[in-house]
């Protein structure tokens, strides 16, 4: 349980110079969003508000819809810990490879957990949940909005957990948020910390019907989020446009770096319309690559093995900077000159 995550810079003695495992977007907090905060330091003071409302407001008004169907959540894995816990001892599958937390909490609150790549028929009928990454993690791949639309008509027993973490890091993406007015058995979880750079304030929220949000308050502990965090989320929702990253730059940039990376014989790059993407080394392993890299270089990867499905020589990248991205790919070919030898 959130071990062998990406961005665990604190985990080394070495100093990282370029942070290539998490999965947040390349930069620091905005600087609106940064000064903001510096002027809500009083705010802490005095509690939190529980229910979070000025934060679920916002959240409202951006997306359209009620209140009543929000729940302000620590960061997107509160909400799947809640869930699991409110739908505990239950059946649920979870498409591989995907974000270890859905297993986690899903054996913290004894569900019987079925894992596959695909989504079959036969599993879909078999299992009371479902978990999807959308875009997944680790491997940017999406499920199109009618896809999910199809799948909660044809299955209405069965309650779809949909991760939409990284919405904002995937080129043309469509959210399933309107959806959830449609469908009863629909949860869509949400993220701020990846797309505006702020994992530390772990901030997040769960969209769906009424009666699953009023089930799932009933085991969220008082005061989940902070007051900085509230400010943080309401600040971002209100100028959400205006502070959200530029998705079309940052996917340009990570395909430009895919195809280079691609050009190295040693590696096999999975292609993702997305920040991140996965990839094979074809010499050595993940863990040792990693580790060289730290010690020489003070770069950081994500070793990806311990994803269900995946193998010891799979790593998962963000794109970064041009010269850190540079500075990668030199490294790569040192790493491989040497195995080679």
């Amino acid at each position: 349980m959130l071990n062998g995550h990406g961005n665990d810079q604190y985990a080394y003695a070495q100093k990282i110079v370029a942070d290539f495992s998490t999965n947040i977007t390349n930069g620091t907090v905005a600087e609106e969003l940064a000064g903001f905060l510096k002027t809500k330091l009083n705010t802490l003071h005095n509690y939190p508000d529980p229910e979070a409302n000025i934060f679920l407001g916002a959240i409202a008004k951006y997306h359209h819809i009620e209140k009543e169907n929000l729940l302000a959540c620590n960061g997107s894995t509160e909400a799947f810990y809640l869930i699991a816990q409110t739908f505990g001892e239950k059946k649920s599958f979870i498409r591989t490879p995907s974000f270890s937390e859905y297993e986690d909490a899903c054996k913290q609150f004894d569900h019987h957990i079925e894992q596959d790549t695909e989504l079959y028929e036969v599993s879909l009928q078999n299992n009371q949940l479902v978990w999807l990454g959308n875009p997944n993690n680790p491997d940017g791949k999406t499920t199109l909005t009618n896809e999910i639309d199809a799948l909660c008509q044809l299955h209405p027993q069965t309650l779809f957990i949909v991760d939409e973490a990284y919405a904002d890091l995937c080129q043309n993406f469509e959210t399933a948020i309107p959806l959830t007015t449609k469908h009863a058995n629909l949860i869509i979880v949400r993220s701020l910390t990846k797309s505006f750079s702020v994992p530390g304030l772990r901030i997040g929220y769960l969209v769906s019907d009424k009666q699953n949000i009023q089930r799932t308050k009933q085991h969220m502990m008082p005061w989940n989020m902070n007051t900085l965090a509230i400010e943080a989320g309401t600040f971002i929702m209100n100028n959400y446009e205006k502070l959200k990253p530029d998705t079309e730059k940052i996917v340009e940039e990570s395909v430009q770096f895919q195809e280079e990376l691609a050009k190295l014989p040693e590696l096999t790059v999975s292609p993702s319309s997305c920040n991140f993407f996965l990839v094979k080394t074809n010499i050595g392993t993940a863990a040792g690559l990693k580790s060289f890299l730290i010690e020489n270089y003070g770069i950081l990867i994500r070793d990806a093995s311990n994803f269900k499905g995946l193998t010891k020589q799979h790593f998962r990248l963000s794109v970064q900077s041009q010269q850190n991205n540079q500075a990668l790919i030199a490294a790569l070919k040192t790493w491989f000159k040497l195995k080679q030898h």
